[in-house]
């Protein structure tokens, strides 16, 4: 049972929290005693990237195809015979098998003309994967939707298809950042930019639907829903389909507060249903207030929803709660993160309610910007990008894998931190996000670190055994 954590793509950064976990760019390096530190014995680094051929810094962790192997895609490495983001790769799809620990790149992107370049999130449907490229496609450069398909028996390659190149605003999402697909194959996405707004740079962003193929042999996209900015949302991460094709998704900034982002907006939790025809409305469920509002609100919601059996949303902010000295741009100190509920009022689908579960702390002790959720049982497991201690990020540590356990009837949720990372040759840090489980535990990737050739580590695949 795993989600997705998508980045958002370097074009649409607008947040602080793009500087941690989207842009590539890497901080201060690990000091040689922090890297040194051992991890717990329930935790392991069971790969390292190597970078080109090897790829170099995984970016939406791993996704399983039902057999046990564990596939995932890196930002940049590969071969390319064109050449692409100096000589660092377009970046690669790959498998990993948790019994041999044994990684393979499958394909490296940018090989064509038209091909995606920066792959940045990846989905497993009916066979194949699906995904999308921040960049590529076309002159413009503005991302793809994918598919990869595994070898037919007469042994082939593993083959991609492009099934959309972006165009932009004002008619077409840009930078995509995520994909979801329903029962009958249609996929649904997000895109950070474009769409038909003009209050923001290079647009607000836009939900799409891509519908596959019938007598033009062409997948068909179409725009359901342009983000107008304040106090709409801007900027669109994850989606989750629900029951009726209902979509629930995030954006990172816009809605009603202005004291987010230099009045950009803190962020949104909103709703996009099918209404008349091919009318989609959408519904804006909750807009976060940030510091200073009641119950001390979250700020730029970050790592997609999980939707509970009894209709409940759970999620986490990057910035928000009580003010903590968790730096951010726009002002000088911010909350570490919320972890948060929506629930509905019965009768009333569109009056929500929000309480905030859990607000991390930050230092050595606690996780600092929550970036990732995973349910497991009655619980969640997730990631942070800072904390745990460590000399990461000028100090601000290396990020914590955490697990959140409510109390009974959920009124309290205890948070423990199951590993802190370290950096170093040793040990990951600024984990990417989703959380991948089996049998055996689970499984994540680190942006950075391990023992690769790259100046701060070309990033790893982790272990962590539950006891």
């Amino acid at each position: 049972m795993a989600i997705s954590v998508k980045l958002v793509p370097a074009t649409a950064l607008l947040l602080t929290l793009a500087a941690c976990v989207g842009s590539g760019s890497p901080f201060s390096p690990p000091s040689a005693k922090d890297a040194a530190r051992a991890p717990s014995s329930s935790y392991a680094i069971v790969y390292s990237f190597r970078g080109s051929p090897d790829g170099y810094v995984p970016t939406s962790g791993l996704v399983s195809d039902g057999s046990g192997r564990l596939y995932g895609v890196t930002n940049y490495g590969g071969v390319t015979p064109r050449g692409c983001n100096g000589s660092v790769g377009c970046g690669t799809f790959f498998t990993f098998d948790p019994s041999s620990h044994r990684e393979t790149v499958l394909y490296s992107f940018g090989r064509t003309r038209g091909d995606g370049q920066l792959p940045n999130s990846l989905y497993f449907h009916n066979g194949s994967f699906y995904g999308t490229t921040e960049e590529g496609g076309t002159n413009a450069s503005l991302g793809t939707v994918f598919k990869i398909t595994a070898p037919d028996r007469k042994g082939n390659d593993w083959r991609e298809t492009i099934l959309h190149r972006f165009r932009g605003s004002p008619g077409d999402g840009a930078s995509p950042a995520q994909l979801t697909i329903d029962s009958s194959g249609v996929i649904y996405g997000t895109a950070a930019t474009g769409g038909s707004a003009t209050k923001c740079f290079a647009g607000c962003g836009a939900i799409f639907e891509l519908t596959p193929p019938g007598g033009s042999g062409k997948w068909q996209e179409t725009i359901l829903h342009s983000f107008g900015g304040v106090p709409d949302g801007e900027a669109p991460s994850e989606l989750i389909i629900a029951p009726h094709r209902t979509l629930y998704g995030e954006t990172n900034a816009g809605g009603h507060s202005r004291v987010c982002g230099n009045a950009r907006g803190c962020g949104t939790v909103f709703s996009l249903k099918p209404s008349h025809g091919l009318r989609w409305t959408e519904t804006i469920l909750h807009s976060f207030q940030a510091f200073g509002a009641p119950k001390d609100d979250g700020e730029f919601p970050f790592g997609g929803l999980v939707l509970a059996s009894n209709g409940a949303l759970f999620g986490v902010t990057a910035y928000g709660g009580p003010l903590q000295q968790c730096y951010t741009q726009g002002y000088p100190w911010s909350g570490c993160g919320t972890f948060f509920r929506l629930t509905s009022a019965p009768g009333k689908p569109s009056a929500w309610t929000e309480s905030i579960l859990y607000r991390f702390k930050g230092g050595a002790s606690d996780g600092a910007v929550p970036d990732a959720i995973a349910s497991e049982g009655s619980g969640f497991y997730g990631t942070t990008v800072r904390g745990g201690g460590g000399y990461c990020d000028s100090g601000r540590g290396c990020g914590t894998v955490f697990a959140l356990d409510p109390s009974q009837r959920q009124r309290r949720w205890t948070e423990t931190v199951v590993h802190a990372f370290a950096g170093g040759t040793n040990d990951g840090w600024d984990p990417g996000g989703v959380i991948a489980t089996n049998d055996e535990g689970l499984y994540g990737v680190t942006l950075y670190g391990g023992a690769g050739p790259c100046t701060f580590g070309c990033g790893t695949i982790y272990e962590y055994e539950r006891r």
